[in-house]
């Protein structure tokens, strides 16, 4: 049996997996984490805790300090009990 789709949690493991390999790339090519990340937010919750946290992450990564802060905020502001958004 073959499967049509990914399903959500795939596209999250992907994105983390894809992540680490570049990060230990010195020069790292960051597009398969976010083609990942798209395919992720197609079938998941804009505020899905780990999705944001893993674009945040991104961002960090690319030295973009100021996305990362902004991503979390925008979170934090939309989904303020979130646990995982206040400590990040």
């Amino acid at each position: 049996m073959q499967q049509k789709a990914v399903p959500p949690r795939a596209w999250i493991d992907i994105a983390r997996l894809e992540m680490q390999i570049q990060g230990a790339n010195p020069k790292p090519d960051w597009s398969g984490v976010e083609n990942a990340l798209k395919g992720a937010a197609a079938l998941l919750e804009p505020n899905h805790v780990e999705l944001v946290l893993l674009k945040a992450e991104l961002a960090l990564r690319k030295d973009d300090i100021k996305s990362a802060r902004e991503i979390v905020t925008a979170a934090r502001e939309k989904v303020p009990t979130e646990a995982e958004f206040l400590t990040a």
